[in-house]
């Protein structure tokens, strides 16, 4: 940096450290050049902005040093010239445009600029405080670079506040329009702006109508549906306003169904769940639909049409809305074939793509990442590492991949295959999607993927006949993996010296295929990332003794095993072993904790004495995919191991007033043996006070009553409960200084409710759960629903102690299924614990919806679940667990249990 730079910001931090460091990070490699205004009088303005208001001076002093980086002695010049009358209007007014005239004079388009001028004049005239809102949403369009967009957003500023508005509605205004324009598309922001703008200048008061017709659907129609329909409102206002307003807020039938008959754009949450089945039902697996919103960012390679459909493996990404053609039912078509194309990448393996087994297979160094690299590559990316053009190494790997996938669609599906031909052969639209296909290599993908015959008799194709000549043979022989579309980019463009179609490297156009389906080095990765993770960690701890396995044989396998692995398995899958004579049978280490790396990746093995009749698999809901886990959580019925029975006991006496309370509280609510029900047309017998008032209406000329009968009846409770205890570590801490632990108190809970559910007669049952991954739920079985209280049950609630964590979905699940097979009147599920469900790979959102869907399925089954949950803080989450209504919350767990027992007399009581 410059000595006089740094001499003029050394004199500005000693104003304001934070103005200093924002202008410091635009200058670091900023030269002085003649006609700029001196360094000196910038800070010098800069320090009298921040005597005005000190974020006015900083923010002053971030765009000076843009201005200044920037280079342009206009834009600088024209910033500070704006900000100088700004400041003289007030610190508020000065602060905005410090802020937001930054992206507008940066943003290359001078018009833009200029209509700023003009609409910020008109805009001051109604207030200052017309500016902010309208600012904010025009810098987030530049941003974006959405031109277009800011540009339809100044007209509609100058339409709007070119009018003659009360105050109240220039603030409604000034609120709802730059909300309203954010919150529309994207991809329809430029008309949807230019069509609130028409109804504005029509009648201001239009702007809710067209806003709510908006969110009822006009949204979803084309620039030349939504301009048609828009004439026809206005039309429509002229002769009726109220028809007018009526007809634009989609309120008449008629304006919904010239709504329906225009509209040609489907939105992706319309057909997701669709898509997500198929996908299901074509690849075995849960591979999740997600709008281009989600990611992000879009990798878009320079020069490059945006791609309609991207898929890195687990997640299939396809654009938020579809409109590229003409009717809906064809756009939703399309959303279709996009999925049906990238299927077979999933179901066929693509994205199980081994770069060492590659190497290894035709004698290369291992393409390792760089030492240090924050960010570890795909293996496609480390595999293109090995070429000198790795653009057209993958245009390459890309074609002998989508060809081998269309040979297995062709073997699998031959009708499927027959229709995706016909369709890429001939294009959709493709025009309308930035780009036709295309290339250096389009000729051979041509060929090999559509079917088509090569040219005869040029230079050019019979350079490649021999190419041609081995894939078709390799992919033919029917075990052609991923393996084999990187072996024959290996073969024909390892060498650039030798150049297949004789060229030069400076020729090469990329290649451009229909849809823009490619596949992204970056967004290339394993399936699934857990397993993955897992295998690259088993294959490390490998190496390091010098045992070969390949990571893509290890996931695969973990896969189908679900997390499970031995050292059998193990030892199937090994490449080389140490150079010391041992063989397979031999080199596989006793240093390898194999339950040590499984339980670190959220997984148990299973013990070999497991008893299978007691283990069960649920499903569990992925939040993320919005869709089940088929059989992902393997519980097992446990028994508690040792006994206590002192504890019971002991409680009892230490709580015996308590207990004589329960008791007769209790009691209470036992019904009576008979109970007379009086009025009944038929009975056992007369109800003598009825036969009186028959007697007195007679005499009285009225006409009696005939219900003269009572009925005896016989009432009893049924009610089935199950407690459902939480058992993980959390429940050991300490809730005083004597060491009185958390379990401790929740069995004194558990000794008082099964004293009082002894009285009252009322069925239950005691389970404790804990989790330790997916596969390693334990259900402790405490005491089953028609086992007596004894001293074998009282043993087990004693000897109840803190196991591993909280896997609370699947325990919900198996109490469900339980509770099922019971008859009674009311069933109840009541979860004790003292916090939120938490496990290896099961936590946040992700708990709390599984969870939470496992509630849903319960009450489905009309089983009530209920909650009281002690020593946390109340953030919302049990709400979103269980329901406001359905849990409640203890602050201190000594009040546990005389607040257990009142609240399963609340909800048994009736």
């Amino acid at each position: 940096m410059d000595a006089n730079v740094r001499s003029s910001l050394d004199h500005l931090a000693v104003a304001d450290p934070e103005a200093a460091k924002r202008m410091q990070r635009h200058l670091n490699d900023w030269q002085p050049a003649d006609g700029h205004v001196p360094l000196d009088k910038v800070v010098d303005e800069v320090i009298q902005a921040l005597a005005m208001e000190i974020t006015f001076g900083r923010n002053f002093a971030d765009g000076m040093g843009r201005m200044l980086a920037l280079g342009i002695p206009s834009h600088l010049d024209r910033y500070r010239n704006i900000l100088k009358v700004a400041a003289d209007h007030g610190p508020t007014l000065a602060n905005l445009f410090a802020s937001h005239l930054i992206p507008v004079l940066t943003c290359g388009d001078p018009k833009l600029a200029g209509r700023f001028d003009s609409i910020t004049r008109v805009m001051l005239k109604k207030g200052t405080y017309t500016l902010k809102a309208p600012l904010e949403t025009l810098s987030v369009l530049i941003r974006d670079k959405e031109m277009i967009s800011a540009l339809a957003f100044l007209d509609l500023l100058m339409a709007t506040y070119g009018l003659d508005t009360s105050y109240n509605r220039t603030v409604y205004l000034t609120h709802t329009l730059p909300r309203a324009v954010i919150g529309f598309s994207p991809s329809r922001r430029p008309w949807q702006i230019r069509g609130l703008t028409r109804m504005i200048q029509t009648d201001e008061r239009l702007a809710d109508q067209y806003l709510t017709g908006l969110a009822a659907g006009l949204d979803l129609l084309s620039e030349t549906a939504l301009n048609d329909f828009l004439d026809h409102a206005i039309r429509r206002h002229e002769k009726d306003a109220r028809l007018g307003a009526r007809f634009l807020s989609l309120e008449s039938e008629g304006a919904k169904k010239m709504c329906r008959d225009r509209q040609v754009t489907v939105p992706l949450s319309l057909v997701r769940s669709a898509l997500e089945r198929y996908l299901f039902a074509r690849t075995g697996s849960a591979v999740a639909v997600r709008p281009f919103s989600a990611l992000p960012t879009i990798p878009v390679e320079e020069k490059m049409p945006m791609p309609m459909v991207l898929c890195d493996g687990r997640t299939i990404y396809l654009p938020d809305d579809m409109d590229v053609m003409d009717r809906q039912a064809d756009n939703a078509e399309l959303y279709k074939l996009l999925v049906r194309l990238e299927a077979g990448v999933i179901e066929f393996g693509t994205f199980s793509f081994d770069v060492e087994k590659v190497s290894d297979e035709v004698g290369l160094p291992q393409p390792l990442d760089e030492a240090g690299s924050p960010v570890p590559r795909s293996d496609l990316a480390r595999f293109l590492r090995l070429f000198e053009d790795s653009n057209e190494a993958l245009d390459l790997f890309t074609t002998f991949e989508h060809a081998r996938i269309a040979h297995e669609v062709k073997r699998n599906y031959p009708g499927l295959h027959g229709r995706l031909t016909s369709i890429l052969s001939h294009g959709t639209r493709l025009d309308r999607i930035g780009g036709s296909p295309g290339g250096t290599w389009y000729f051979l993908y041509r060929h090999l993927v559509l079917g088509e015959s090569l040219k005869p008799a040029t230079r050019r194709t019979a350079s490649i006949r021999p190419m041609v000549d081995r894939f078709r043979r390799l992919i033919e022989a029917g075990d052609a993996t991923v393996q084999t579309s990187a072996y024959m980019v290996l073969k024909h463009a390892k060498h650039p010296e030798e150049p297949v179609v004789g060229r030069s490297l400076g020729d090469y156009r990329p290649l451009v295929l229909p849809f823009g389906r490619r596949f992204i080095p970056s967004c290339f990765g394993p399936v699934p990332t857990a397993y993955d993770q897992m295998a690259a960690d088993i294959r490390d701890r490998l190496a390091k003794q010098q045992i070969r396995v390949y990571r893509s044989d290890l996931c695969n396998l973990l896969v189908s095993q679900q997390g499970q692995i031995s050292t059998t398995d193990l030892k199937r899958l090994i490449v080389c072993t140490p150079k010391n004579g041992a063989d397979k049978d031999t080199a596989m280490p006793s240093r390898l904790d194999l339950h040590a790396v499984l339980c670190s990746h959220g997984i148990r093995q299973l013990e070999k004495d497991v008893d299978e009749s007691r283990a069960f698999r649920y499903r569990e809901w992925d939040t993320c995919m919005a869709d089940y886990l088929m059989d992902r959580v393997r519980l097992r019925e446990r028994e508690i191991t040792g006994t206590s029975p002192d504890i019971y006991r002991q409680t009892v006496t230490e709580h015996s007033g308590l207990v004589r309370r329960i008791r007769y509280a209790f009691e209470l609510l036992r019904p009576e043996g008979l109970t007379i029900l009086r009025q009944w047309k038929e009975g056992d017998d007369f109800d003598y006070r009825a036969l009186l008032d028959y007697a007195m209406d007679k005499k009285a000329g009225l006409m009696p009553s005939d219900r003269l009968y009572i009925k005896r009846t016989k009432r009893q409770r049924d009610v089935v409960a199950l407690l459902l205890v939480d058992l993980s570590r959390s429940t050991g801490n300490a809730v005083d200084q004597s060491g009185t632990r958390v379990l401790d108190v929740e069995k004194q809970a558990i000794v008082l409710l099964c004293e009082a559910l002894t009285v009252v007669g009322d069925r239950f049952a005691i389970a404790g759960f804990s989790g330790s991954g997916p596969l390693g739920v334990d259900y402790y079985r405490v005491k089953d629903l028609d086992e007596p209280l004894d001293e074998k049950v009282k043993g087990r609630i004693g000897a109840m102690a803190p196991q591993r964590s909280t896997r609370m979905g699947a325990a919900i699940r198996h109490a469900t299924a339980v509770l099922s097979n019971i008859q009674a009147r009311a069933k109840l599920i009541i979860c004790l614990g003292d916090g939120y469900p938490n496990d290896l790979a099961y936590k946040g959102a992700y708990a709390v919806e599984d969870t939470r869907r496992a509630i849903m399925e319960a009450r489905t089954a009309t089983i009530h679940v209920k909650a009281i949950t002690v020593n946390v803080s109340d953030n919302g989450q049990l709400d979103r667990l269980y329901g406001a209504t359905h849990h409640t919350l203890i602050g201190n767990v000594r009040d546990l249990p005389d607040r257990l027992v009142r609240v399963y007399s609340a909800l048994t009581r009736h």
